[in-house]
C-alpha cells in the first residue's frame, strides 16, 4: 500500500472494496498516520456511535451515504477541512 504520512488533508474511503474493506484500510492507515482525517463512503446507513463500538479509540464523524451528488460531496468535504 502506497501512503504518505502527513501528506493528505482528507481521505475518502469506500467501506466496500474487493480485497480489503474500508475499515481494514482505515486501521492500516491509522498505524502509519495517527492524525489522518477520513470520510467513509457507504451505500448503507452507519452512525458514528456504531463506528465507535468497533473502533473506540478513533474519532471519525464523517460518513457519506451513496449516492451523493457532487454538490453535496463538495459541501461535506469543505466542512471536514475546516
Amino acid at each position: 500500500m502506497y501512503f504518505k504520512s502527513n501528506y493528505y488533508d482528507l481521505l475518502l474511503i469506500d467501506i466496500r472494496m474487493r480485497k480489503m474493506n474500508g475499515f481494514e484500510l482505515f486501521r492500516a492507515l491509522k498505524r502509519k498516520d495517527e492524525n489522518v482525517k477520513v470520510c467513509f463512503l457507504t451505500a448503507f446507513e452507519i452512525h458514528a456511535h456504531e463506528f465507535k463500538k468497533v473502533f473506540p479509540s478513533y474519532q471519525v464523524h464523517c460518513f457519506i451515504r451513496k449516492p451523493v451528488s457532487l454538490k453535496d460531496l463538495i459541501t461535506i468535504v469543505d466542512e471536514q477541512l475546516r
